[in-house]
């Protein structure tokens, strides 16, 4: 895979060296993130601004990114291409 992913401008980011919140990977749905490959990484406010930041193995997947915003409401969703084989990595260590 070409590393920093850049397509429309989507930065990469590697898993295997970013320390996950167990907590917050478990507010999404296993089966869900599981059949999407996503992985949910920080949620940031300031203010009114509030940013939910996800690693996905689609990150221009629409569809998810809105499930994701009505699901943590009033976040707006900030993807990172992640590789589908760390996205998996990190699942398995939540859900054993």
């Amino acid at each position: 895979m070409d590393r920093p992913y850049t397509h429309f401008g989507i930065p990469y980011i590697q898993l295997d060296n970013y320390e996950v919140d167990h907590k917050l990977i478990r507010e999404v749905s296993e089966a869900m993130a599981r059949a999407q490959g996503i992985v949910a990484l920080d949620k940031f406010e300031s203010g009114s601004l509030k940013i939910l930041t996800v690693a996905m193995k689609d990150p221009e997947n629409h569809t998810v990114r809105q499930v994701l915003e009505k699901q943590f409401f009033g976040f707006n969703v900030l993807p990172f291409k992640a590789t589908p084989e760390e996205i998996l990595r990190v699942l398995n260590t939540v859900w054993r």
